[in-house]
């Protein structure tokens, strides 16, 4: 009898082992065939088919994760700044090359202004510094009117510069004489404006023809 339950107990507990091995996916040494077709990975106690596709491991559900919360906003941080540096360029070049247009601009009208009063100025033989209203068809007047310079010349008005001034006061002639020579001279003054710009000009001329007039200053000369 004790043999007989001992037989048993052991027959039990091989059952249990062989059982336990299947549940395991191992085959039992008694039974084993040569490899199939198909090759067992084991990771640990779970066996992974390879051909039959495996359970996705921690580090591949961390590739598909996407961004984090923290991550995306760094990103955005950084967005931001790239975004921020560019149209601190962009703002500062289109400044700086509307500036420059506008100083040219100034520049080159002021100067053309001048080189016209200049030229008109040098050889008059008749010259005086007169206020509005100018009455005198027979002579010529050089004044600033609407902030750009006006020529008249028997009684037709012509612009002699785009506005580059701010006020009729921006021209003023002053006609003197050196005392040392007797030899009379006009000072030109010359001030423009243009967007954000400032520009003035100031020059004197020899009145080669002029042997008296009046000591005065002004914004309008007639002279013939």
């Amino acid at each position: 009898m004790i043999v007989q339950k001992e037989a048993r107990q052991k027959q039990r507990y091989s059952f249990l082992i062989n059982r336990s091995h299947c549940d395991m996916g191992i085959t039992p040494a008694s039974s084993q065939r040569p490899a199939a077709s198909l090759p067992i990975i084991f990771t640990g106690t779970t066996p992974l088919n390879l051909q039959r596709g495996s359970r996705p491991t921690n580090n591949k559900l961390r590739r598909n994760a996407g961004l984090t919360l923290m991550e995306l906003v760094v990103v955005m941080a950084l967005t931001l700044v790239v975004l921020g540096l560019v149209y601190s360029f962009f703002h500062f070049t289109n400044t700086s090359f509307v500036k420059g247009g506008d100083r040219f601009q100034l520049q080159t009208n002021l100067n053309i202004a001048s080189n016209f009063v200049i030229e008109e100025l040098r050889n008059v033989t008749e010259i005086e510094i007169v206020t509005a209203p100018f009455t005198d068809d027979t002579s010529q007047y050089i004044y600033v009117e609407s902030k750009v310079l006006k020529h008249r010349k028997t009684g037709t008005i012509t612009d002699k510069s785009e506005d580059v001034f701010k006020s009729d006061s921006d021209l003023l002639f002053t006609i003197r004489k050196d005392n040392t020579t007797g030899r009379y001279y006009v000072k030109i003054d010359i001030y423009g404006n243009r967007g954000d710009e400032n520009y003035s000009l100031s020059t004197e001329i020899l009145l080669n023809n002029i042997s008296s007039a009046t000591e005065s200053s002004g914004s309008a000369i007639r002279y013939k």
